[in-house]
């Protein structure tokens, strides 16, 4: 028989659909635009197990090759959810997805970085930057801030040695105070409006200051997820060059390593540039967009082979992840009546239900007290497979996408 979860009622979070506004160009004002990809009722979860539902309308802008969301969600609503939010690999700075962060950045930033500077990480999310600023070039704690809207971020990192923190968002940091460096690592993309981020950045940097953004290159979308964007304003390096020229940045170094476009940017007074269109990336846009589709319809097969080997002969069901990725995968299984428990690396999500499933330290599995172990994160298959293994748990009860 299916295992049957007792959790109760007043755990059980609701789920609530999200009113979109309709916008012009956040880069170029432009209202002419081509629609390439819907995805209808689309879920995040935040900290809490609150459930959203969200239809994403991407468009591709005609005058700047921009792919942006429109309509969208409204930015005080987005506001609400980013004070809720958590980063997927939080509490892991060692992970090599985060050290790669770290060689990029330096590989950019080294030669422009003096001692005694002050530092601004925008959205510094785990202070993976911050801290690394801290130990490899001895920058002390009084020179490295950090704002970052999440509540639950800013609660398990308000007391570290590294550097200081503010549970703020960009539009709320004083004026008064100048940054010589301001990092915006996987951040810039949320900006709703960034031409309006840009003149706060600009306000408060110094007169000689430096940005550094790393930003997903949307040359390079993911394949295997049901969002292949899954960000508000989504650049390639022509749009994110003239965009911030155009409110007097010059790009003096970057880079495209990681299927991210990795620049840093100092003060210069441009002469307007015009945004143009690249036929040939639209060309491979929608080839990428084509080659999505084909591959979820794969994974579908997959998704109805596991249920049969669940389903057919009873098996227990653990799962790995308890991200956004997860909430996807678990739709479209159905299997929660054989799901035992979850675990995850996160912390955070310990002991608390996550789309009606009870989450816990992977040390639990251990115990070996199920069938399979369901490994359902994108970004970290391979490391949380190998973190298994390395468990003494056998290689066959792990099940991967």
């Amino acid at each position: 028989m299916p295992i049957k979860h007792k959790i109760k009622k007043s755990f059980q979070k609701k789920i609530k659909t999200l009113k979109l506004k309709k916008r012009v160009c956040p880069v170029c004002n432009s209202v002419k635009r081509t629609k390439i990809l819907d995805i209808n009722n689309w879920k995040k979860i935040d900290s809490k197990g609150n459930i959203y539902l969200i239809d994403k309308r991407y468009c591709l802008c005609k005058s700047c090759d921009l792919v942006y969301t429109n309509p969208t969600v409204n930015p005080v609503i987005f506001d609400k959810l980013y004070e809720n939010s958590i980063v997927g690999s939080f509490t892991n700075q060692k992970s090599i997805k985060n050290k790669k962060k770290t060689l990029t950045f330096d590989a950019i930033s080294k030669k422009f970085i003096k001692k005694n500077i002050n530092i601004l990480e925008v959205g510094c999310g785990s202070g993976i930057m911050l801290k690394h600023l801290h130990q490899k070039y001895g920058f002390k704690k009084k020179y490295l801030n950090g704002i970052e809207p999440s509540k639950e971020i800013f609660k398990t990192l308000k007391s570290n040695k590294s550097f200081e923190i503010q549970n703020i968002f960009l539009s709320d940091i004083d004026d008064k105070k100048k940054y010589d460096l301001i990092i915006m690592d996987n951040v810039f993309e949320h900006f709703e409006y960034p031409k309006k981020s840009l003149i706060k950045i600009s306000k408060i940097l110094s007169s000689n200051g430096l940005i550094y953004i790393s930003i997903p290159n949307s040359e390079k979308i993911k394949n295997l997820n049901n969002d292949p964007f899954n960000h508000t304003c989504n650049y390639n390096l022509d749009n994110i060059r003239i965009l911030l020229n155009n409110h007097n940045f010059k790009i003096m170094k970057f880079n495209k390593n990681l299927n991210q476009i990795n620049l840093i940017a100092k003060r210069n007074s441009n002469k307007l540039l015009k945004f143009k269109n690249n036929k040939n990336f639209i060309k491979k846009l929608k080839a990428k967009i084509k080659k999505v589709k084909i591959d979820i319809k794969n994974l579908n097969y997959k998704i109805k082979k596991i249920r049969r080997l669940i389903i057919s002969k009873n098996k227990k069901l653990v799962i790995f992840g308890a991200g956004n990725y997860s909430l996807w995968i678990l739709d479209l299984l159905k299997l929660n009546r054989y799901i035992k428990y979850g675990v995850d690396n996160n912390s955070i999500y310990h002991n608390k239900i996550r789309n009606n499933i009870m989450i816990l330290n992977p040390a639990k599995l251990v115990k070996k007290d199920y069938d399979f172990i369901l490994v359902l994160s994108a970004a970290f298959k391979k490391v949380i497979s190998k973190q298994i293994i390395k468990m003494k748990i056998e290689k066959n009860k792990i099940l991967t996408f």
